[in-house]
């Protein structure tokens, strides 16, 4: 594993150049950590379903670890604050945490939330670790870490599963060009995962660019010549749904197969049977049969009355891969507790086996969901 070398370089390694004012911490100040983690995300108004449920997940890790014991008997604090996904809340946020000298700051998604702290977390020599972040942020810098599924990984396992098991060979790629940028990213990694398993693109269409959602399909048929086995499309559940109907109503039969933005009771309500054999990959699962995970849904279903969704079972991973590393350490000094983290191997989480490459980002595998039809609708299965 890579060991932190501090020199004036390593303050360069930023992700994005700083958009926020805050007041720089020297090196000698910056040792001083204390026992406290920072949480900051929208938890309220746009971008809720991103901050909220990551921080039920860090709020069960915190009162568990803390009932266990803590670091040598002392609780790890939280400081939960809600930026309502703003530049002036975050801005105000981030001087509060350094102010506070907070050991670690986990951050909710996207936006101003993993994107505006990096520079500065990183030249205050604060950990900083995002949340199910799509985008590779480890490389911003020695302090800077991300707990996501990465999509070449998923995307790969995805394919492998489809050409070994199921034995598709014909495969038809829509991207869509209204959702994130993510969605284009992850539809190269498809395609380089088509070429490694033998896999052909048949046909490819992209919506919302240059013809509507019925041109497009209506293309996509004609450009195919000849049977599909898959379309894959890398999106979010309401723009798979309108695809996976406009693809019934060309007459092709085949399934889709996507990511997380599929898992989704929307996708299955707004696309009913025609959902049915859709192939998916996510971070995290309910249905996975794992003691750690089984135990981890019962405690979170005690505590908030409902089932956890991937970024609950991200956020509990990433609170307690940054205790464990403290832990470990017996010390907040941030250059020990980085190293530490840089260790993490085979660590198991709730959302499966976790461990850091040397650039800051979680190497894990998937878990891979298809959808069957029930009695009464379709429900999603753990295939993988």
């Amino acid at each position: 594993m890579r060991r932190l070398l501090l020199n004036k370089l390593s303050f360069l390694f930023i992700l994005i150049p700083s958009l926020l004012w805050v007041s720089d911490l020297s090196a000698k100040e910056s040792y001083k950590k204390n026992l406290i983690i920072g949480v900051i995300g929208p938890m309220t108004g746009e971008g809720a379903e991103y901050g909220k449920p990551m921080l039920e997940g860090i709020q069960l890790a915190a009162k568990e670890f803390n009932k266990a014991g803590g670091i040598n008997g002392e609780k790890i604090k939280l400081l939960a604050r809600d930026n309502g996904a703003e530049q002036g809340a975050t801005t105000r946020i981030l001087n509060e945490f350094l102010a506070e000298k907070v050991t670690a700051i986990i951050a909710s998604p996207g936006g101003w939330s993993t994107f505006g702290p990096v520079a500065t977390a990183n030249r205050s020599w604060t950990i900083l670790m995002s949340v199910g972040s799509q985008r590779h942020i480890g490389k911003s810098g020695n302090f800077i870490f991300r707990n996501s599924l990465p999509d070449e990984i998923a995307t790969e396992q995805s394919i492998k599963y489809c050409s070994e098991k199921l034995g598709y060979k014909r495969y038809a790629i829509v991207t869509s060009m209204v959702d994130d940028e993510a969605s284009l990213s992850a539809a190269g990694f498809y395609r380089r995962a088509l070429q490694k398993y033998g896999g052909k693109v048949v046909a490819e269409a992209f919506t919302g660019f240059d013809m509507g959602l019925k041109e497009s399909v209506a293309a996509l048929k004609q450009d195919a010549k000849g049977p599909i086995d898959a379309v894959i499309f890398a999106g979010k559940a309401k723009a798979g749904a309108e695809i996976l109907k406009e693809l019934r109503r060309n007459g092709i039969k085949a399934p889709l197969i996507g990511g997380e933005g599929l898992k989704n009771r929307k996708f299955l309500k707004l696309a009913g049977k025609a959902t049915v054999g859709t192939i998916l990959y996510t971070s995290f699962t309910s249905l996975s049969k794992d003691q750690t995970t089984r135990r981890f849904v019962k405690s979170f279903r005690k505590e908030t009355a409902h089932y956890p969704s991937p970024l609950s079972a991200l956020g509990y991973d990433s609170f307690m891969l940054i205790a464990e590393a403290i832990k470990k350490s017996g010390t907040t000094e941030p250059k020990q507790v980085a190293n530490d983290l840089w260790d993490t191997k085979d660590y198991q989480g709730v959302s499966g086996p976790i461990s850091m490459d040397d650039s800051g980002e979680t190497i894990k595998s998937a878990y891979l969901l298809k959808v069957v039809q029930g009695k009464k609708r379709p429900f999603f299965t753990l295939v993988k």
